[in-house]
């Protein structure tokens, strides 16, 4: 049996109409009115590398090691919260999380975030089932559009990189990684922020180095959205951070995920691991790893 549903493009006022594809017959309801519990429904094609049930196995492994071997967290603040959730915190470098603990996470976990563009429409919906592309739009080095040399980046090429990504449909967002040549890190990402902010109407990522900086750069934000309460409700921005593989979340890291959770700003976390070297070698090893640093942040922040 093969269940699988294909919805059109979401455009306002448009009714959708759901392709429902069971056991050779097709059903067709106004909004899926009419589609059984046990139906499984897609918004989009898909592509699966992994089963569900090896998606089942991962997520049991990463279990394991979030219980067995813990994680370090140089955070006094994350320590805290993971104690008062339950977590053994004895040996801050290897704190151990339960299984409840982490399924208690994942309960209440958004399951929808809605990016939206500087002037507050929305844009960009995260929910599992869809993908958005985005680029970088400052670098260490650039070559030169009009002598062809590679040199530093300076603040008005990074204008100049977001006037051309917010004019490109194929590209939903774009990232600020504070790469402007010439200032300090602290200034750079500040003003590599403001650049973006000023020339493009789309959702802007930030690498931000730590806590006080992100504090200046959501100011900032909140300042062209009319007050921290819109920019909660309508985020154009968001920040990332990243764990130290293996298994290590950073004091900057988490103390940076806690202030996007005190002010309700979407955070993307991801690892980069390196398989055979930071991780383990096989793909599976690696993924169990990731996932598991993933999992422990989500915890904390939750």
């Amino acid at each position: 049996m093969v269940l699988c549903e294909i919805l059109p493009e979401a455009y306002s006022g448009c009714e959708l109409t759901t392709r429902v594809i069971c056991s050779g017959s097709i059903h067709h309801s106004p909004g899926g009115s009419d589609v059984k519990a046990n139906h499984v429904r897609f918004n989009s094609p898909q592509f699966r590398v992994l089963s569900s049930r090896q998606l089942d196995d991962l997520h049991f492994a990463s279990i394991q090691v979030l219980e067995n071997t813990g994680v370090t967290i140089d955070c006094e603040e994350a320590l805290k919260l993971l104690a008062d959730a339950g977590a053994d915190v004895s040996d801050p470098k290897r704190v151990k999380i339960p299984s409840s603990v982490v399924e208690q996470a994942l309960r209440v976990v958004p399951k929808n975030i809605t990016l939206y563009t500087r002037d507050g429409n929305p844009c960009v919906f995260l929910n599992g089932t869809r993908t958005y592309f985005g680029a970088v739009s400052d670098c260490p080095y650039i070559l030169d559009p009009h002598g062809g040399e590679r040199r530093p980046q300076d603040a008005e090429d990074c204008a100049s990189l977001a006037r051309l990504i917010d004019d490109m449909p194929n590209l939903s967002w774009l990232m600020s990684s504070g790469t402007v040549h010439g200032l300090p890190p602290e200034l750079s990402e500040r003003v590599a922020l403001l650049q973006c902010l000023r020339n493009t109407q789309k959702p802007v990522a930030a690498s931000t180095l730590n806590a006080p900086g992100l504090r200046a750069m959501l100011e900032l934000c909140a300042i062209i959205a009319g007050s921290m309460e819109d920019l909660k409700a309508r985020p154009f921005f968001v920040n990332s951070v990243e764990p130290i593989t293996p298994l290590v979340h950073g004091k900057d890291a988490l103390e940076m995920s806690l202030v996007c959770a005190e002010f309700g700003i979407p955070n993307v976390v991801f690892s980069m691991l390196m398989a055979g070297a930071t991780s383990p070698a096989t793909f599976a090893g690696t993924l169990a790893v990731a996932n598991a640093e993933l999992l422990s942040h989500v915890v904390v922040v939750q």
